[in-house]
């Protein structure tokens, strides 16, 4: 069951950031969905900003969008740790 989740989102990831078809070509309001998500700037974005595709504004809104992931993320790594932490019984040697 676990490895069919991992598998899945796997490819959901895989596609929202471009890997398995460019973002660039799909329909407008797709691109203007994935814009706002963090895979597509971790891998699609930094090429197209590479080959000069995207703008200076673009490349602003993807790193406010990579500040706000990481945040984000950081604090439900922090929120899962301390549940974690106070579900914690085992004991010491």
């Amino acid at each position: 069951m676990v490895w069919t989740l991992l598998v899945m989102s796997g490819f959901v990831l895989t596609f929202v950031s471009g890997a398995l078809l460019p973002v660039s070509i799909m329909p407008g309001p797709v691109r203007t969905a994935l814009a706002w998500l963090f895979p597509y700037w971790a891998l699609s974005a930094p090429i197209e900003i590479y080959l000069g595709r995207l703008s200076t504004a673009a490349f602003l809104h993807g790193l406010l969008v990579l500040a706000g992931s990481i945040l984000a993320l950081e604090l439900l790594r922090r929120l899962v740790w301390e549940r974690g932490r106070r579900r914690y019984a085992g004991g010491g040697m």
